[in-house]
């Protein structure tokens, strides 16, 4: 018997992906972020609907790491502007020869690097916020669930390699 193929809409990610899956197929869920597993809210053998909560990491440090990205956001954001009023202020005392060639090309780096000191740190909030949006891991499709291959506080550590979690087959 031949199974028929559904497209599947799938959100597991910041991103959403089109993904073809055969009914009755057995799919890995990967854990999207690294962090410790505070709760599994499934059981082997247990049907899911899509949008399901299967697993819910720890918020503690990435909560941390939120609050201390927002106050180096607002710090760098502080610096690139002092940054730019002394390239102003150079720029306008090397107009009056008053200022040397290599203390112009000083405060323009020092500018430049104030910029790219805050758009790291607009990075560093962005990856957060994605780590928390993230942090629950819900169903992508109805099914079933397979196996559980992850334990509560166990930490997932996904720099070197992908976590599975878990295992879900899906329904026809």
């Amino acid at each position: 018997i031949m199974n028929k193929y559904l497209l599947m809409f799938i959100s597991l990610f910041f991103f959403k992906l089109n993904v073809y899956a055969a009914e009755n197929s057995i799919v890995t869920i990967d854990a999207p972020i690294s962090g410790v597993i505070e709760s599994i809210w499934v059981k082997p053998d247990q049907s899911v609907a899509m949008g399901d909560k299967l697993i819910q990491f720890d918020l503690t440090l990435l909560n941390s790491q939120l609050a201390k990205v927002r106050i180096n956001l607002k710090l760098s954001k502080l610096v690139m502007s002092e940054a730019k009023k002394e390239l102003s202020r150079s720029e306008e005392l090397y107009e009056r020869t008053l200022l040397s060639d290599q203390e112009l090309q000083q405060a323009k780096i020092a500018y430049v690097q104030s910029q790219a000191d805050h758009a790291n740190q607009l990075d560093k909030l962005v990856q957060v916020q994605w780590d928390i949006k993230n942090s629950t891991l819900l169903a992508p499709f109805s099914g079933k669930i397979v196996k559980i291959l992850c334990y509560n506080r166990q930490y997932i550590n996904n720099n070197m390699s992908v976590k599975a979690l878990l295992t879900i087959k899906i329904k026809p």
